[in-house]
């Protein structure tokens, strides 16, 4: 299986890989004409960049990077994707993130593979806004201090991007929910020590991306799983079997 992130993050490697696609070229990378902090490999990679989500992040960018986490930075770029996808129509977002959960079934999930066409933004959304949170299992002490937080990164993407004041609640709702998403779902990307352009997964291998993926972060984890992900050529995460797996087995992932 061959899934596209729907959204990522590079941690490490900054001048060396694509702050969209990931991909590893050190000597044809190009900046963000405004802020130079983000590395692209193409024009296309900048452009896809910059509609989902940099437009808004670019001027928060070094308050991201210094103040709050990655994980948090991923829930910004989330909530970034989303209020692009009502640019013209803002009024409309609050009444979309209202519908996701009376629209969902747990049957209503289907692999890339069994979709006979290819999904509008929405529809792709509400497969990452209904992963788990497991809130649950979450302290009241730190869904509190969650909830802060994402008020506040919430004020800076009002503030930096001239955004309807009344729109910070609905925000700042959001980016906590994402931030809970990526705790749970994000999937890291490892590459060998030896040489940073090949893909490795070990006990010495370095972390310098995080993904999330509208299915494969369903994957539950297992210190032995059957299935191993890495990075394609073309930017895509690909599942492969590590052995023979019988029919009915659940397929399982190393999240570490």
């Amino acid at each position: 299986m061959c899934e596209r992130p729907y959204v990522r993050l590079l941690v490490a490697d900054r001048y060396f890989r694509c702050h969209y696609c990931l991909a590893h070229a050190p000597l044809v990378l190009i900046p963000c004409p405004s802020c130079s902090s983000t590395l692209y490999c193409s024009n296309t990679c900048r452009n896809r960049a910059y509609d989902e989500y940099h437009a808004m992040e670019c001027a928060m960018l070094a308050c991201l990077r210094i103040q709050f986490t990655t994980l948090e930075h991923l829930a910004v770029r989330l909530t970034c994707h989303v209020i692009n996808m009502f640019a013209g129509q803002l009024d409309q977002l609050e009444p979309y993130v209202r519908s996701l959960l009376a629209s969902f079934t747990p049957s209503s999930h289907s692999t890339p593979y069994e979709r006979d066409a290819p999904e509008s933004p929405c529809k792709q959304y509400a497969r990452i806004y209904h992963l788990a949170t497991n809130r649950r299992q979450i302290t009241r002490a730190v869904l509190t201090e969650n909830g802060l937080r994402a008020v506040s990164l919430a004020k800076l993407l009002v503030e930096q991007n001239k955004l309807p004041a009344g729109l910070l609640p609905i925000i700042a709702e959001l980016t906590v929910r994402h931030m809970h998403i990526a705790a749970a779902n994000v999937l890291p990307l490892h590459r060998s020590d030896a040489d940073p352009a090949v893909e490795s997964q070990n006990k010495t291998s370095t972390r310098y991306a995080l993904v999330l993926l509208t299915t494969g972060s369903r994957l539950n984890h297992a210190c032995s799983p059957n299935l191993a992900y890495q990075l394609t050529q073309n930017g895509t995460i690909s599942f492969l079997a590590k052995h023979h797996i019988c029919q009915g087995m659940q397929l399982t992932i190393d999240y570490r």
